[in-house]
């Protein structure tokens, strides 16, 4: 998916669908902009036991605080989204024409932005009735 951002876009806050599998990766382009990255407020779905539990802790903690964590993304920089950051932390990018992060400010220019993302196997024949879908339907080749 390539888009193209004017100074002053943005996208809202979201975790991708499901119907990807594991593993994005973002590609920016041409201006810098700052992700804001927030963990999910339900974190029911999360694992409790074995290794998860020191992070399922602290995770609970920037949940408790409401804490965002900006990620300044620079023109050639590469953001790989999996595991936790993929599914339970949203991202978004806000409408700025300026952002600031810290004593930093990053006047935006127009930004390209380069998303790689795999759907699932099962995924494949998509719904015309589903609202997030596209209006088309993708068709398998040789199965």
């Amino acid at each position: 998916i390539i888009n193209l951002y004017k100074p002053g876009e943005g996208i809202t806050s979201h975790v991708d669908l499901p119907r990807f599998e594991d593993g994005i990766v973002v590609i920016s382009l041409l201006s810098s902009c700052v992700m804001q990255f927030k963990p999910l407020s339900d974190i029911s779905d999360i694992e409790q036991d074995g290794d998860n539990t020191n992070y399922y802790n602290k995770f609970k903690d920037i949940q408790n605080t409401g804490e965002t964590i900006p990620v300044i993304l620079r023109p050639g920089s590469v953001l790989a989204l999996s595991g936790s950051s993929r599914y339970n932390w949203t991202h978004g990018i806000e409408e700025n024409e300026i952002d600031e992060v810290g004593d930093e400010k990053i006047v935006r220019n127009i930004r390209v932005s380069v998303t790689l993302r795999k759907m699932k196997q099962d995924q494949l024949l998509l719904n015309k009735d589903d609202s997030n879908s596209f209006s088309f339907e993708v068709k398998k080749r040789g199965h």
